[in-house]
């Protein structure tokens, strides 16, 4: 008997303090699960009570970054900062943190914007303290996707901040090289990127005699082709005509080699080398494959609603930077891309009841109402106020009045 009840109380030592450690985590991490059932209902007062009530169990990081959440979307941004700078404090996975990342760096410009503060410098700076994970292997050994969202949003939050641009511009460019292709393949009428390098060009005073040429050797071609495979497409890729194929993949790799070197033409004369030189690359590539008669590979297809999604984010983050970056026409064909594929998605959802992502059709309204006001303020610059105020109405249409801190 006495074996027995040393037994009990030795277990109970052991034991009490692990209870005292384990369980108030655990119960905290119910009030994590929650909260989110609240959130996914749409209930965000019901969902704070659960996360409040869980914070009195345990400081759980699903909880502090669930009430940084709330409090972003309430506008207490300089509450969910302190929030947010305890938790980069936490031992948790190096990934993870670059989601703690991105949402300080949500508050911090939304209060920044909020006081009228710009450029932002501390976004720069948060980034950089982040760089160790973006550029540590572990990083480079994720999916494609997983890199391209961060290097988009560091891309998005940089020019947000109107800090830091160059590095803005090198992202947005590598979230397209990682995607398979480049802006002129994502944009819908690939033609917009290419009437901006001419405007960028003749603009600017650089190769005019080249730029007189582009709309007969670039431009008009790609528009025949953009209307053959729009309406011809389904037809010609079915009949298995391999030499027709090729040949249309040639030509296309005949069109991104032009891309490129107007590419080239349009960048500012000093700086940006990496991306001159990645440039230059990606054309000797070209160059290659047409000599081999190797054709350049086709853009493959999305998998699924969510890769597009991202494309339209994407292509955002390409229109933001350039606007910052002053190439307004420029940033109008990536912006009016983006806004036509997702004007096209949730016409799509508001048709059908039951078609799938129907459950983002309110982040995509509100995406729209973004950059609307993206497209509008480029609109400004370039003095067409008529078109300016009609996206100015597309925001209000979407849910959301036009200011400063819509980002």
């Amino acid at each position: 008997m006495g074996t027995r009840i040393t037994l009990t109380v030795t277990a109970a030592i052991v034991i009490t303090p692990l209870l005292f450690h384990w369980l108030p985590f655990e119960i905290s991490q119910w009030y994590v699960a929650s909260a989110r059932i609240q959130l996914e209902q749409g209930n965000r007062d019901a969902a704070n009570e659960q996360i409040d009530k869980g914070l009195t169990w345990s400081n759980n990081p699903n909880l502090i970054g669930l009430k940084s959440d709330w409090l972003v979307e309430s506008n207490q941004h300089e509450q969910a900062i302190t929030l947010l700078e305890d938790l980069l404090e936490y031992p948790i996975h190096d990934l993870s943190l670059l989601n703690v990342h991105i949402q300080l760096c949500n508050s911090v410009l939304a209060a920044a914007r909020t006081k009228g503060q710009e450029p932002c410098p501390r976004i720069a700076e948060l980034w950089k303290d982040a760089s160790a994970i973006t550029s540590g292997t572990l990083f480079e050994s994720q999916p494609t996707l997983f890199k391209v969202k961060y290097k988009n949003a560091r891309a998005y939050q940089l020019a947000v901040a109107n800090d830091n641009l160059e590095q803005a511009l090198t992202d947005t460019e590598e979230t397209i090289d990682l995607l398979g292709g480049n802006v002129f393949v994502l944009n819908p009428i690939p033609a917009r990127s290419f009437n901006a390098f001419e405007y960028t060009i003749k603009e600017s005073g650089r190769d005019k005699a080249v730029a007189e040429d582009i709309q007969q050797q670039v431009i008009e071609p790609l528009e025949r082709s953009h209307i053959q495979l729009k309406y011809g497409g389904a037809k010609q890729w079915s009949t298995a005509d391999s030499k027709h194929r090729d040949t249309m993949l040639n030509d296309t790799a005949r069109w991104l080699i032009a891309a490129h070197k107007l590419y080239l033409q349009a960048l500012p004369t000093e700086g940006f080398d990496d991306i001159r030189q990645r440039t230059n690359n990606e054309i000797e590539e070209l160059s290659k494959q047409l000599e081999t008669n190797r054709p350049i590979a086709v853009p493959r297809i999305l998998n699924s609603r969510e890769e597009l999604f991202l494309i339209i984010q994407i292509l955002d983050t390409h229109g933001y930077v350039h606007y910052r970056l002053k190439n307004f026409q420029i940033a109008h064909g990536s912006l009016t891309a983006a806004i036509d594929l997702a004007t096209g998605i949730v016409r799509e959802l508001e048709r059908h009841e039951n078609a799938p992502g129907k459950d983002r059709l309110e982040y995509l309204r509100s995406t729209l109402a973004i950059m609307h006001y993206h497209r509008a303020v480029v609109y400004e610059s370039l003095g067409h106020i008529d078109f300016q105020q009609r996206d100015l109405e597309m925001v209000r249409h979407y849910g959301a009045e036009p200011n400063p801190t819509l980002f």
